[in-house]
């Protein structure tokens, strides 16, 4: 601890020796500095600046697009910086400071009393004095200097007033507001206020030209006269065909359609449906009553006496008669024996297959049978009428689909039809709009109504805002301290002469026993 605290009171002890040591260099340098800043703080040129402050409100140049433009739109929500930008721009371009230049003349900005000056309500600026003379004299050397060196161009009174206030105006903006700030810094302050009044006067007008539609109304009323003829001529058209095809809603006839031919199919199936189980039924009775017989056994009865039987007997018992005749006349050759023989066995072979009792049996026609057929005919009547009526609705549906396919092919033009009478419509009631913002905006361009407002007019400069005198001559008086002060280090650093008792023990590395002041020195000899 004690070795620093040794350390610190020996470097304290150097740098003040140091400062005592150079004193003088550094009160010399202190004054010269603090006097340079003090003479040229007071020979800068004394500049006023006039504010003016303005308000971008949301207005009709936000809301719709130029009306010149159909369709245009603007979304009033997006932010708003891009529009106080190009406020910012206007407000700094090149066509307001030459209306500024033009309004008040070159002598003003250049303050030249041999330059072109307006009549203002302000009065003459007091002459420049000696050095002023002289400092502005150089000025004028310089550039004819420069000029003729060609390292710049040269310039009208005009053009360098105009870049004058191009370079003396400061437009800025706070984000997230929409208020614009407008500064002119001048050497007169009564002409600081009278070229920002002027400046803002311009761009107020220049503004409302900015946003002025580039139709005029009259423009659009011709555009709207038209296209109202237009759309009647549409609509007529449309009528006429409507009337002369007996369309009504197509589409309402087309679901009826739909509805009717969805209805008549399914009666159709219904009925094909029904005529086929029919058929089927007609084909079944058909076959019952085709293996079924006509007639049926209704009594019987036997032991009954076989008359046919009895009279083949009496036959034979004749004809045996008669060939025993012929056979005592005749030989067994004689043909008529021959015959009657023949006709014997012919009589003998049929009593032979005639049973000695026959048995008698009553028939009638069959009653199922009889109600097979009638059940039958009912159904082929039936099936008849299914199958008429299924032609029937074959023939309705074939009729409602042609029908369809005529309303179907009537659907292109009709549509082709409304579509131009819409889009004629459409483009009439946009044009309408446009000429109700443009009668709107002729009338506030008229009127001369915008969307800015002056928060703020421009300032009556009080007090010049350069140079900052009491700030300068501080700084002045610091730098010069500081400077001082950082010259003596310097110049002790380059110093080779060995002044301290510790710098000879050091550099010669023996303890000095003694040491005389240069007064001393001085006194001895």
């Amino acid at each position: 601890m004690q070795s620093d605290s040794g350390m610190l009171l020996s470097s304290v002890r150097d740098v003040l020796y140091v400062i005592f040591r150079h004193k003088g260099k550094i009160v010399f340098f202190f004054l010269l500095i603090s006097a340079a800043v003090t003479l040229v703080t007071y020979l800068l040129p004394v500049v006023y600046q006039s504010d003016a402050q303005l308000l971008i409100r949301l207005g009709r140049e936000n809301l719709p697009g130029d009306p010149s433009v159909p369709g245009a739109m603007v979304n009033v929500t997006q932010d708003r910086t891009s529009e106080v930008k190009s406020e910012v721009a206007i407000l700094s371009s090149h066509y307001l400071a030459e209306k500024v230049v033009d309004a008040i003349g070159e002598g003003w900005i250049l303050d030249r009393a041999n330059l072109r000056r307006e009549k203002l309500e302000i009065p003459e600026p007091p002459a420049p004095g000696m050095l002023k003379m002289a400092f502005r004299q150089a000025q004028d050397l310089t550039k004819q200097g420069l000029i003729t060196l060609k390292l710049i161009e040269a310039l009208t009174p005009r053009e360098e007033a105009i870049r004058k206030v191009l370079k003396n105006t400061k437009v800025s903006y706070e984000k997230q507001t929409n208020v614009v700030g407008v500064t002119y810094e001048t050497r007169y302050a009564p002409l600081a206020k009278v070229v920002l009044d002027k400046l803002v006067q311009f761009y107020l007008e220049r503004h409302v030209e900015v946003y002025t539609a580039q139709a005029s109304p009259e423009f659009f009323q011709e555009q709207v006269t038209k296209l109202e003829s237009d759309l009647k001529q549409r609509e007529q058209e449309l009528e006429a065909y409507r009337q002369q095809n007996d369309i009504s809603s197509i589409q309402a006839q087309k679901e009826n359609l739909l509805s009717r031919i969805n209805k008549l199919s399914g009666e159709l199936s219904d009925v094909t449906a029904d005529a086929d189980g029919l058929q089927a039924m007609v084909g079944t009775l058909e076959e019952v009553v085709k293996q079924a017989e006509k007639t049926h056994e209704l009594s019987r009865t036997t032991g009954m006496p076989n008359y046919l039987a009895d009279k083949l007997k009496e036959r034979v018992a004749d004809l045996r008669e008669r060939e025993t005749e012929l056979a005592a006349r005749y030989p067994g050759t004689h043909r008529p024996l021959v015959e009657l023989r023949e006709q014997i066995k012919l009589v003998e072979d049929a009593l032979a297959k005639e049973p000695e009792s026959r048995t008698e049996v009553t028939t009638g026609l069959d009653a199922n049978r009889e109600a097979w057929t009638h059940t039958m005919k009912s159904e082929k009547a039936q099936l008849e009428a299914r199958r008429a009526r299924q032609a029937k609705l074959a023939e309705e549906i074939g009729k409602h689909k042609e029908e369809l396919a005529l309303v179907a092919s009537r659907e292109p033009e009709l549509q082709r039809l409304e579509r131009a009478r819409e889009m004629a419509e459409n483009e009439y009631k946009q044009y309408r709009d446009h000429l109700q913002r443009a009668q709107i905006n002729a009338a506030m361009d008229i009127e001369k109504v915008s969307n800015v407002s002056v928060v703020q007019p421009a300032s009556e400069p009080l007090d010049p805002v350069r140079p900052k005198k009491l700030r300068n001559i501080g700084l002045g008086l610091l730098l010069g301290l500081f400077g001082g002060i950082f010259l003596a280090f310097v110049r002790e650093y380059f110093d080779d002469t060995l002044n301290t008792t510790d710098a000879v023990e050091k550099r010669l590395g023996v303890p000095v026993l003694a040491s005389v002041s240069e007064k001393e020195f001085r006194a001895c000899t």
